[in-house]
């Protein structure tokens, strides 16, 4: 080969694979819905001693909220989440209020092999969507696990959010070592299911717990457990779990549309 023709072919090979990469499509921008379905209520669970190893004897009061607030906090939650992984994703956010609707969805708060009914069932509610991809948020039901320093404590079953209280556990402060007699903690039991939109197929689902413990002694004027907060301490405390739980979950969702978006050569690597 002649050095002239030899030098048009080493310009003209970069010059193919520029033309080749301009050609393919771009990917177009992620889109999501984000619906919340666990803000319509909070629970106070007041623990009581049971009686037998495998027996939840504690007491539940269920608040219902007169707003959105709780809702909100977790999708905005997810949108935030969603964001800082996928700096150009589309979102669109949605509540509902349906009181059947959070029935069905609490019903399957222990199954969750109905899931896909229940997105269908909230298909009318995200007709104004054009996201690709629905971010459902549900309650989680688990074992009371609320973190401490050195592990977990709580007996008992806890889903959705809400605050869990004892008063009776015997705490220590590891600053000060002072003693004191039961504790509160807000607590996040949450599941995001992603579905296909198009078609309401779950695609996947995962599920988080976050809790923070604050025991009587956080206040001096406090006499039971639930006065170891403000009321604004508590807001801020729930938001916090929400937002842990919710941090949680989301990017473990997310890597199912990250590899369903991947060309068969990017699945490779």
């Amino acid at each position: 080969m002649r050095l002239n023709r030899l030098r048009n072919a080493l310009v003209a090979a970069p010059l193919v694979a520029s033309l080749a990469t301009q050609a393919q499509p771009a990917a177009p921008a992620p889109s999501y819905a984000i619906m919340s379905m666990v803000g319509d209520k909070m629970t106070l669970v007041i623990h009581q001693i049971g009686t037998g190893s495998n027996l939840d004897a504690n007491r539940r009061i269920e608040v219902p909220m007169p707003d959105d607030t709780l809702h909100g906090m977790a999708a905005f939650a997810a949108d935030d989440a969603v964001r800082r992984l996928q700096a150009n994703a589309k979102t669109s956010l949605f509540v509902t209020r349906d009181p059947k609707l959070l029935a069905l969805q609490d019903k399957l708060t222990d199954s969750k092999d109905d899931m896909a009914a229940l997105a269908q069932q909230l298909k009318p509610l995200l007709a104004s969507s054009s996201a690709s991809h629905l971010l459902l948020i549900t309650k989680h039901r688990a074992e009371a696990r609320l973190r401490v320093l050195d592990g977990s404590i709580g007996s008992g079953r806890l889903s959705g959010l809400g605050f869990y209280v004892d008063k009776e556990t015997r705490m220590t402060e590891r600053d000060t070592g002072n003693h004191s007699t039961g504790f509160v903690a807000p607590y996040a039991y949450l599941s995001v299911t992603a579905f296909d939109m198009a078609t309401l197929r779950p695609l996947r689902q995962e599920a988080a717990t976050a809790s923070e413990t604050v025991s009587t002694a956080a206040s001096k004027a406090a006499l039971v457990p639930w006065d170891a907060m403000t009321t604004e301490q508590k807001f801020d405390a729930l938001k916090r779990v929400t937002r842990t739980a919710i941090d949680t979950i989301v990017p473990k969702v997310l890597e199912a549309q990250d590899s369903a978006r991947q060309t068969p050569a990017q699945a490779l690597k």
